[in-house]
């Protein structure tokens, strides 16, 4: 799976609390980056929508809200069974492309998780829920991301 297929905008991270614990940016965006605040505000927002969202939903045992389609940018989100939540925002796929769109956005955040678990799971000085601080998760994310 090729990361490249879809381009990545930005990462976010959210603990089981609703907390940012970690955001980062893959392009230079024309309108300027997002501030720690702005960043934080949406990841809460996002939380509450997918709270919302399942306690609307008319099927039973509903607990994520997976994607947001919006005219300028797709959210794609990654739900884990220890609450912490997973989101990407990326381009806008051609018409005919949203299904596979969506199938490699779903794929990328799996390697995402992949990487979370192997580099901030397994870092000894990681404390769970406390915002990331990992070069090792940077790194590969970087490789996983930035082509």
């Amino acid at each position: 799976m090729s990361a490249s297929l879809v381009s990545v905008l930005s990462l976010y991270v959210i603990n089981k609390s609703g907390g940012l614990i970690y955001n980062r940016d893959f392009v230079q965006r024309a309108a300027g980056r997002i501030d720690v605040s702005d960043a934080m505000r949406l990841g809460s927002i996002w939380f509450s929508l997918h709270a919302i969202a399942a306690q609307l939903s008319p099927t039973p045992n509903a607990k994520t809200l997976k994607s947001l389609h919006a005219d300028t940018f797709h959210l794609h989100c990654l739900h884990v069974p220890s609450g912490t939540t997973f989101f990407i925002i990326t381009n806008v796929p051609a018409p005919n492309q949203a299904q596979q769109h969506a199938q490699r956005a779903a794929d990328v955040l799996q390697a995402v998780y992949a990487a979370y678990a192997k580099y901030v799971l397994r870092n000894p000085f990681y404390e769970t829920e406390m915002p990331i601080r990992c070069e090792l998760f940077d790194a590969a994310l970087s490789a996983l991301l930035s082509r």
